[in-house]
């Protein structure tokens, strides 16, 4: 993940910087200069990047085909709006007398941002394909553990290897997850998440185990009441484990996302059910049940060795529940840049002269440049504004996190941690959108929705990030 945000940092810089090239060629109908090239190349090598790690990253995700085919399919779209883009560029003319080259303009002004939409939805795959692998899994889990709990005494003596397979179901989705988790966590930057990742992994692979050795208990006492009762609380305890990492994850995720977390939905009631195979091995999809009982099977990995993905028998049941978020700061809806602007200047009016968050007043100036240039429908503008709020935005999240190393409190320090990623993402966001907005013409953009959500979100976004540093008494 951390690599995917490094290369979606300089390719979202570098799309934006390009869009601003091409809009202010385009303006003054310009030929092409010899520089163009070069530009066009730089961005067709970071596009060619992006897709080779989506490429790869695709690889690991066989047994869960709906996200492998989409992280293929994102890349191939931008492999193919990328090489669109150096073959119109080198289509351009280089005469300024040439009496077609306004239309060449429009031709590639039309392929940027066809390969700036097709950049958006590969990230988009991207971020997300790690946390649908964990839900889907959570998901598998839930269902298997809850199928392996039904079998009664009567039922495990007479329907062994349907019983084994059942909680052989459930302890490979709970060690599965739990090396999910594992993985997830080693680049998990919010302190807290990160120590609850890590304790939750380490408990659904040890009940993984313990789960074997107790169904291979009760095939050998089917009788024994407790036995089987041992084996159900283990397996709910899975399933609880499971659902509050998972919705704490969710949580984080809406955070960044600015969207509530939808609650959890009521845990089904305890019944038994049947499991997957082999703890360290997937699932294999089969008809008839299989003659392997718990008993052979591989004991679950203890480390934190890359697993062979859960299986998913086809497509999973109910799909991935999509990523939620809590503590977004509540505020009134802003409707039109204007509004914005006011939000701006009230936060640069109340934090001037005080330490990081004076530079909230740079950003209020700049971002009424954006309302007005947006009011005025020039493109140019409205994408270099955009370009500079999130550069003022940026230094402001990197000296709130030199501050959060100082922070003694690990809730306040997670809290300022969390409010920095969300700002970077927002940045990220503002700095492509614009590059698309821009690239459809000088048209008014005032009550443009998607740039009146991000720049508002963002300015809220500054002052939660205000209220956490005097909390954290590091407003100096």
């Amino acid at each position: 993940m951390h690599v995917v945000r490094q290369i979606s940092d300089t390719l979202t810089e570098g799309i934006s910087k390009f869009m601003l090239f091409i809009l202010k060629l385009k303006e003054n109908n310009m030929p092409a200069p010899d520089m163009l090239k070069n530009a066009v190349d730089q961005i067709g090598h970071q596009c060619f990047q992006l897709v080779g790690l989506a490429k790869g990253l695709a690889q690991g995700y066989e047994e869960y085909p709906d996200i492998q085919a989409q992280l293929y399919s994102e890349a191939a779209g931008l492999d193919s709006s990328a090489q669109n883009l150096v073959s119109t560029c080198s289509s351009i003319p280089s005469s300024a007398r040439t009496p077609d080259l306004a239309a060449m303009w429009d031709r590639i002004n039309n392929s940027s941002r066809s390969m700036a939409d097709a950049v958006i939805k590969l990230l988009e795959i991207l971020y997300n394909a790690e946390l649908l692998r964990i839900y889907m899994c959570n998901d598998n889990l839930q269902r298997h553990a809850t199928q392996a709990n039904q079998y009664n005494s009567q039922q495990i003596d007479s329907q062994q290897q349907q019983f084994a397979d059942k909680a052989s179901d459930s302890l490979s989705a709970a060690n599965h997850l739990g090396q999910f988790l594992q993985i997830r966590s080693q680049g998990e930057e919010l302190p807290i998440l990160k120590q609850e990742m890590e304790q939750a992994a380490s408990q659904l692979i040890n009940i993984a185990n313990q789960i074997l050795e107790q169904a291979n208990s009760c095939m050998d006492e089917p009788e024994n009441q407790q036995g089987i009762q041992r084996f159900q609380d283990l397996n709910n305890q899975a399933k609880s484990i499971a659902a509050t990492i998972v919705q704490k994850i969710k949580d984080a995720e809406a955070f960044k996302r600015q969207k509530p977390a939808p609650a959890p939905a009521p845990a089904p009631a305890p019944a038994p059910a049947r499991a997957s195979q082999n703890p360290s091995n997937p699932p294999a999809n089969r008809g008839a049940p299989q003659a392997t009982a718990p008993r052979g099977s591989p004991q679950p990995s203890r480390g934190g060795a890359q697993p062979a993905p859960a299986a998913n028998r086809g497509a999973p049941r109910g799909g991935a529940q999509r990523p939620a978020q809590s503590r977004a700061p509540a505020a009134p809806k802003a409707n039109n840049l204007q509004d914005v602007v006011n939000d701006a200047k009230s936060l640069a009016e109340q934090n001037q002269g005080i330490g990081i968050m004076s530079g909230s007043g740079p950003l209020s100036l700049e971002i009424e440049k954006l309302a007005r240039a947006a009011r005025e429908g020039n493109a140019a503008l409205v994408l270099e504004c955009s370009r500079n709020i999130s550069d003022i935005t940026n230094r402001f999240t990197k000296d709130v996190r030199n501050a959060a190393k100082g922070c003694g409190n690990i809730n306040h320090k997670n809290n300022l941690i969390q409010c920095s990623g969300c700002l970077e993402d927002l940045c990220r966001q503002l700095k492509i959108m614009a590059s698309v907005k821009a690239s459809l013409g000088n048209v008014n953009m005032d009550k443009d929705e998607q740039l009146v959500h991000l720049t508002s979100t963002l300015v809220r976004m500054w002052k939660e990030t205000g209220s956490n540093l005097d909390i954290s008494n590091l407003l100096r």
